[in-house]
């Protein structure tokens, strides 16, 4: 159906179904564009979907622990983050959450240890911590450590795999802790150059010197990490013959934190 009219010598023609056909494909269009567009990567403050997600696709998860008080996170989220490149590729290769260190204290604990306020951290699908970050980082060097855990990635994928059938393997173990320490992941990197200490009895004796002085240097640099800067001045004097040295009355009661997940 149509009809045509003249209006102050303006002809006019409408035809009806033509019409239709405009205003069904002005609804239908952006219908299609969310249908084509991937699905968001900043899952805002809800971990959980966020780490499901990073499983689902095999992304890294990028997970940024804010304190509201502290100015640090702040510089991050507006200068580093908002960064062209940084943000090209964290939306390409990463998923995304923030964890408030007031509001959920205890998940950025189990995550990041107590006392920590602002921190990047990269987590696995498994939720174990492959890199980290503290503090204030500018673009250029931020986007240079991410490229580096994902230049990494495959590496520490295959050292833990390594493990889990070789776990008394000093050498892979070394190499996996001493990656992570290289990430930032000192935590973790504890915990595996704990193993293995223990795991040293295990080596050949034509090879326990290069692995005992291996172990002991990341032990130091661990130290150093921590500020416990006359423990490390101690350790790196103690005959090589005698590390690992036992432990103290206090570090036996102490029990190690296991992976954070």
């Amino acid at each position: 159906m149509s009809w045509n009219a003249t209006i102050r010598g303006v002809r006019l023609h409408w035809t009806r179904p033509r019409s239709l056909l405009v205003g069904a494909l002005i609804t239908a269009l952006p219908l299609a564009v969310r249908a084509c567009d991937p699905p968001p990567r900043h899952h805002g403050h809800d971990y959980g979907a966020a780490l499901d997600a990073a499983a689902q696709d095999g992304r890294l998860l990028l997970v940024h622990l804010r304190h509201p008080q502290r100015d640090a996170g702040g510089r991050l989220d507006l200068f580093t983050l908002l960064d062209h490149d940084v943000a090209a590729l964290i939306e390409k290769r990463f998923h995304q959450v923030t964890v408030d260190v007031l509001r959920e204290s205890k998940l950025a604990e189990r995550l990041a240890g107590s006392g920590t306020a602002v921190a990047t951290l990269v987590l696995a699908g498994d939720g174990r911590v492959l890199a980290r970050q503290d503090g204030y980082v500018e673009a250029t060097p931020f986007r240079a450590w991410l490229e580096r855990v994902l230049r990494e990635r495959p590496r520490l994928m295959a050292l833990e795999q390594q493990l889990v059938g070789a776990p008394l393997d000093v050498d892979a173990r070394l190499e996996f802790a001493e990656l992570l320490h290289a990430l930032g992941a000192d935590a973790r990197a504890d915990l595996q150059l704990a193993e293995a200490r223990s795991a040293l009895g295990a080596v050949a004796p034509e090879a326990m010197r290069v692995a005992r002085v291996r172990a002991r240097g990341l032990d130091v640099e661990l130290l150093r990490g921590r500020g416990q800067d006359e423990a490390a001045q101690q350790l790196q004097k103690l005959p090589i013959e005698r590390y690992p040295p036992p432990p103290s009355a206090a570090e036996a009661d102490v029990e190690r934190p296991r992976e954070p997940r």
